[in-house]
């Protein structure tokens, strides 16, 4: 059945809140971002916004997000046989579930759902697990999304996709069931379906709309972070959408290396050491690419940081002359974090525009 016949605009969940409302590679002996990730375990676990360790049904948990706002109001629903521990161990998938859309056969899981609070507002929160088929996948990705934002992102996607989209079903805002958890458990199941039937669409992965749901929320989060210089949790969400990205998209790709640079930056405020690891690695996915805007002022850094840790500068020297005998302007003139700034925000504006 076609999608668009499932209009959510009066249909809710009987026995929980309205929720129609507006959102507010690497080279020898360099470390790869990954790698990285299992050096930093107490990063990885706060990578992402709620925390997931439990998610037995029935039991009764307060959770907080990073600026403090919103919080359960009811039982945690475990939504998937998985739990938290999925990027500790392979997860095999059938053939059959194998997506094509995506560039390394990422699958979806709705791991679990809430009731939270916000502003008055009470609505069901799904926590969306991006995972790597067929492998260890040890890049912990998690986002926490709300029904309002799934329906914005399908109604996107009808516009651009449109024969694609008329075997894919949305799924309705009532449902039936007798009880909350009950009615969670089902709009997590057809959630989750959604996101892994629409991920088959050819050049679903480059779509704006698709990489504004999944981690745009989180690039206006790390630039509040950065003005109220939260620095710890500003590290720990670059960290969940890196690895998102690194998921959805090649590595290569300029909106990875802007993320990457995020967290160099961020780091080197508050761990130079960590923040020197991440330079090398952020250099090596950048591979000289002159037209890079992150290759320069990441090369600066990079001095600034072997001259503060004591570290042999003559590579970086070097690599700096050799830009500079190509023509390249290798003046330092606006900083790491500014030039990521820059390009966070027309990351955002392209997909209100």
């Amino acid at each position: 059945m076609a999608s668009g016949s499932n209009s959510p605009t009066n249909d809710k969940i009987t026995t929980e809140p309205e929720m129609d409302e507006t959102d507010t590679r690497h080279g020898e002996n360099v470390p790869a971002f990954n790698e990285m990730s299992l050096k930093q375990n107490e990063l990885e676990k706060q990578c992402h916004v709620f925390d997931t360790s439990s998610l037995d049904n029935g039991r009764l948990e307060f959770h907080t997000d990073v600026a403090g706002r919103s919080r359960t109001l009811s039982t945690i629903t475990s939504c998937s046989s998985l739990n938290s521990g999925i990027f500790d161990e392979p997860v095999m998938v059938s053939h059959a579930e194998v997506q094509i859309g995506f560039p390394k056969h990422v699958h979806f899981r709705i791991l679990s759902s809430r009731l939270v609070q916000h502003k008055g507002d009470r609505y069901a929160l799904y926590e969306v697990a991006l995972i790597r088929l067929h492998t260890v996948d040890r890049m912990r990705s998690i986002v926490q999304r709300r029904y309002s934002q799934f329906y914005q992102l399908h109604k996107q996607l009808k516009k651009t996709f449109r024969q694609q989209m008329k075997q894919i079903e949305f799924p309705k805002r009532k449902i039936s069931g007798n009880s909350s958890t009950s009615l969670l458990s089902e709009r997590c199941r057809e959630l989750e379906k959604y996101l892994n039937d629409i991920s088959t669409i050819d050049g679903i992965s480059e779509f704006p709309a698709m990489l504004n749901f999944f981690y745009h929320n989180e690039l206006e989060q790390v630039l509040s972070m950065w003005q109220n210089k939260e620095w710890s949790l500003t590290t720990s969400v670059l960290t969940n959408i890196l690895n998102v990205q690194r998921k959805l998209m090649m590595d290569g790709d300029e909106n990875t290396l802007a993320t990457a640079a995020a967290l160099v930056a961020t780091h080197f405020i508050i761990e130079p050491k960590t923040a020197f690891l991440y330079g090398e690695a952020l250099l090596h996915l950048i591979n000289r690419n002159t037209k890079s805007v992150f290759l320069v002022p990441t090369l600066h850094l990079m001095l600034h940081l072997s001259l503060k840790l004591d570290k042999d500068t003559t590579n970086i020297q070097q690599q700096i002359k050799s830009l500079l005998n190509e023509g390249v302007d290798t003046q330092y003139t606006v900083s790491l974090r500014d030039i990521v700034t820059d390009h966070f925000r027309k990351q955002l504006n392209s997909t209100k525009r």
